[in-house]
């Protein structure tokens, strides 16, 4: 997530390898997926999907493979009433909960982002 001075709203990502430096593993960070602070976040089929929820009620989808592109078939707007605290997916990856501070969990359909 957001580092230093930055307000929050980017999602860096950061490789953990032992055989570099850490400043080295560090990415280029994705397109601003938010308009507030990325508070949550999850994989799903096989960490090729990154989920993001964020204080700005909405959640977003990432593909890993493809230079963190956004996907658009599970991009949820006002997700919850507040914002959004946690994510998770289901040991079998069919179904996405999210938790909000309005304390509420959502179910969602992780192949095309509706709530169940």
């Amino acid at each position: 997530m957001g580092c230093g001075n930055n307000s929050g709203h980017q999602i860096i990502p950061v490789g953990l390898s032992r055989d570099s430096l850490f400043q080295e593993q560090i990415g280029k960070s994705f397109p601003t997926p938010h308009m507030d602070r990325v508070s949550a976040l999850t994989t799903i089929y096989n960490d090729s999907i990154l989920i993001s929820g964020s204080h700005d009620k909405n959640l977003k989808a990432w593909s890993t493979f493809d230079k963190f592109e956004q996907k658009p078939s599970f991009n949820v707007a006002h997700a919850h009433q507040d914002h959004i605290l946690s994510l998770e997916a289901s040991q079998d990856k069919t179904e996405l909960y999210s938790g909000s501070k309005d304390g509420i969990v959502n179910i969602w359909n992780v192949e095309d982002g509706h709530e169940l």
